[in-house]
């Protein structure tokens, strides 16, 4: 029964991930490192919000509950730096910072990043 589920699930992963452009290129083992210097600068992008993020979301906790508040924002420290790990990752890879840190996400990445926000509220 188990490899009947799993077979089933493999499937329905499958026919996802074929939809995906980029899915379909890893797939294929045609990726390059363009596509890994994208995922970087997005992740940069992402990371460098990630902590404000969570910050901003115990605004909104009823009641004042804080030891949840300070579970948040021990979290939330811990994440700051993370887009200087990508930033540092792209640098090794050739990319100039000053020009890195003055580029905008993509809109996927400005959606990633808004939608929580919009959420929390």
């Amino acid at each position: 029964m188990y490899k009947k589920i799993l077979s089933q699930w493999q499937n329905e992963i499958s026919k996802d991930m074929d939809k995906n452009p980029i899915m379909v290129l890893l797939k294929n083992g045609k990726l390059d490192i363009r596509h890994y210097k994208g995922f970087l600068l997005e992740t940069f992008h992402h990371a460098g919000l990630n902590p404000q993020i969570q910050a901003f979301a115990t605004m909104f906790l009823k009641g004042n509950p804080r030891d949840i508040i300070k579970m948040f924002y021990r979290h939330a420290a811990s994440e700051v730096g993370h887009d200087l790990l990508a930033l540092n990752d792209l640098v090794n890879l050739g990319e100039d910072p000053e020009k890195l840190s003055k580029t905008r996400p993509l809109p996927a990445t400005i959606a990633f990043n808004s939608f929580p926000i919009y959420q929390i509220q």
